[in-house]
């Protein structure tokens, strides 16, 4: 598949559509989409008179017009910077002069009294006034050529922009589509916001192999997922793992449902069960699962985090795969899980056997090749885009990992969140978080404790019934794990859940660690009789 060929795929899958849940609802075919792209690309050429190669900003929730104005700006050569909402509040001042950015797309709320802004909602009444327009329009970026701006999503320090290649989008979107069976009655659900790159990979992508696309964002997800009855999704663990949570909660509270659960997963493990029976048994004892998820869901990529064990095994025994996958920003996507080659606990295998080796300090690095996404930072900070970008011509992704004998990559967790104790001990937070929510009490769980002699958990429990001292019992429980887990001397109950909202969440739903110690630094200080 071709990237350069956007339009054509358009034109090729034209009764292919768009059904859009966020804001204003609607179902767009993509030959419909084609239409109001190349009006798109006509006004920015012809009234806004930007020349190609220029930056244009986007920010705002989840749209068709975000969607329509990032295609417009792929096929009319224009460099998009896609902003994560909610930083652009504070820094929009510093990025529009950063880039002498002269046209900034965005929802109304974001928009000042400033040429610069143009709302969606007036350049789209604009452009349907346009008769006049290139039927025509050449793909002007050459797969080395740089096509958008992405930030990343800031967990360990400030977010920094990255230069994203077209090839290795095209080269994702390729390897993607030889890893897994696509059919014309698959729906692909995109939920997460449009400023994470791999949505609008897997926009273009079921653009070019004739897939209809379902967007929605949060506050539209439940409804979209009962309407559209999406088959594909990819999504975060927090959300695999809430979902889990409330199920696994039903299933235990009925005594008759629980056993028949646990037997029928007994039985399938031990294949004591025909196959012809298996989905017959998962859709009836798991009818109210498959129906959340609308009913008709086949496939499932997570990634972004490590995700809990059992949560991934549940899916699996219920019917509905959901394949962890590893990747980052800088170096694209560096291992996956597929049908065929699956180990629950791994990463995957390397993604189109990607050069993939590991460091003396444990150090996952990955060769700067094809299907590298970046090709370098946007900031003019040199020496940190020379520790990620070696000399060697590897890309150092920060995370610690492993390789078992056969071949499957393993993560142990991040480098920079390694907590030394003041004996000099290591250890890896994000094990033993992803543990210990396996708990039924335990909903959120973050570790601290760095040149301490002990760690402090702060925890969110299940729900606002469990108290303080039934953490401090369940935490103490997972001794039995690893010596490692009696480092945890003490809890703290979260004031409210880790989030977005609050910023101890990131947009991918990572743990903003360095957030949440801000809001409890008063409560570790006393724990710790010091500043953390």
């Amino acid at each position: 598949m071709d990237l350069s060929r956007l339009l054509d795929y358009m034109d090729q899958n034209a009764c292919n559509s768009v059904a859009v849940f966020c804001k204003e609802k609607k179902t767009i075919k993509f030959q419909d989409m084609k239409l109001d792209v190349l009006k798109m690309v006509s006004y920015i050429k012809k009234i806004r008179k930007l020349p190609k190669g220029e930056y244009i900003g986007i920010v705002g929730d989840n749209s068709y017009e975000w969607m329509v104005v990032d295609l417009a700006c792929l096929v009319g050569g224009w460099i998009s910077v896609s902003f994560h909402a909610k930083d652009f509040e504070a820094n929009k001042n510093a990025l529009l002069t950063k880039y002498n950015m002269q046209v900034v797309f965005a929802d109304a709320p974001y928009c000042e009294d400033d040429k610069r802004y143009v709302p969606f909602e007036k350049v789209f009444a604009e452009i349907a006034n346009i008769d006049t327009y290139d039927k025509k329009v050449k793909f002007e970026f050459a797969p080395k050529d740089v096509f958008t701006i992405i930030y990343t999503s800031g967990t360990t320090g400030t977010p920094k922009a990255l230069k994203i290649m077209a090839g290795a989008v095209e080269s994702f979107i390729n390897g993607f589509y030889s890893l897994y069976d696509f059919t014309s009655e698959d729906k692909v659900f995109i939920f997460l916001p449009l400023s994470v790159l791999t949505c609008r990979a897997y926009i273009y992508a079921s653009i070019m192999g004739g897939i209809d696309i379902l967007l929605a964002d949060m506050s539209t997800f439940t409804m979209a997922m009962k309407v559209g009855k999406p088959t594909i999704l990819q999504g975060v663990p927090h959300l695999f793992e809430t979902v889990y949570d409330t199920v696994n909660g039903v299933i235990t509270s009925d005594i008759k449902k629980k056993v028949a659960v646990n037997t029928f997963f007994a039985l399938k493990h031990k294949h004591l069960i025909p196959k012809k029976y298996i989905e017959i048994f998962q859709k009836k004892f798991l009818k109210a699962f498959h129906d959340f998820w609308g009913g008709k869901m086949r496939l499932m990529i997570t990634g972004s985090a490590s995700i809990r064990r059992d949560v991934l095994e549940f899916y699996n025994d219920a019917g509905i795969p959901l394949y962890e996958a590893y990747g980052i920003n800088e170096g694209g996507v560096l291992a996956i899980n597929y049908p065929g080659n699956v180990r629950i606990g791994s990463v995957g295998k390397p993604f189109m056997q990607r050069n993939i080796k590991i460091a003396e300090d444990g150090e996952v690095l990955v060769k700067n090749d094809d299907y590298a996404f970046a090709c370098g930072y946007q900031e003019d900070d040199l020496a940190f885009e020379k520790k990620v970008y070696r000399s060697d011509g590897y890309i150092a992704t920060g995370d610690i990992g492993y390789f078992d004998k056969d071949g499957f990559l393993y993560l142990c967790g991040r480098k920079k969140e390694i907590i030394t104790l003041s004996n000099g001990e290591k250890i890896m937070p994000a094990q033993m978080e992803n543990r210990i929510k396996e708990s039924d009490m335990i909903k959120q769980i973050c570790l601290f404790g760095n040149e301490k002699p002990f760690l402090v958990a702060i925890v969110t429990p299940s729900n606002k019934d469990i108290i303080r001292e039934d953490v401090d019992n369940e935490v103490k429980r997972f001794k039995k794990y690893g010596e490692e887990y009696a480092k945890i001397k003490d809890v703290i109950l979260t004031r409210e859940p880790f989030s977005i909202d609050n910023k101890e969440l990131n947009v991918n739903l990572k743990l903003a660690r360095k957030e949440i110690a801000t809001h409890y630094k008063n409560e570790l200080k006393q724990i710790f009789g010091m500043e953390i």
